[in-house]
């Protein structure tokens, strides 16, 4: 028998817990914090991370908590601030890694483009069952090729994304 759960709900509880703790070690330097990615988008399957956007006031101070994270078990993977302009930490247990992707508050673009996608995909059926689709196609068609996997997803997203951006835009000047 299949066991059906309720995907949404359970990483949420888990974004809540992964969110007081990040909290706990930035204090005031988080503005607000969001998830986002395949987990924050409900009615998805092979979900394998937890995507959480914590927006700060200054990007530049991140590293100076670097040893908090990697005390509740986070590794820096990123700190390209001249090209991308976050800093992302990853933590893996078991199958599921969580990613935080740090940005600044001023950086409209890096905060609009994730949430686009995820209000996209969270209020356009189709499209969420195309990108559940691809995941599982990809996962079947590169069991063991985790860079084509993510290639090919890549891709699909960037097309996605440009869709999103548009619709986000419209739907914020008509939400104000």
């Amino acid at each position: 028998m299949i066991e059906y759960y309720n995907v949404k709900s359970k990483y949420e509880a888990m974004f809540i817990e992964e969110s007081k703790q990040l909290i706990e070690i930035f204090r005031n330097e988080i503005v607000e914090i969001h998830h986002f990615g395949s987990s924050a988008i409900g009615d998805h399957t092979l979900i394998d991370s937890l995507d959480i956007l914590p927006v700060v006031k200054d990007l530049s101070r991140v590293l100076e908590y670097q040893e908090e994270m990697e005390a509740i078990g986070y590794q820096l993977i990123h700190n390209d601030l001249e090209k991308e302009r976050n800093v992302m930490f990853v933590k893996s247990s078991g199958q599921l890694n969580t990613y935080i992707i740090l940005v600044e508050r001023h950086d409209f673009y890096a905060i609009d483009r994730r949430l686009a996608v995820r209000d996209y995909l969270r209020t356009h059926k189709e499209e969420r069952a195309a990108y559940t689709n691809l995941k599982v196609r990809l996962a079947k068609q590169y069991p063991n090729q985790y860079d084509m996997y993510k290639k090919v997803k890549d891709d699909y997203i960037a097309k996605l994304e440009r869709v999103a951006i548009e619709w986000y835009k419209l739907n914020k000047q008509f939400n104000k």
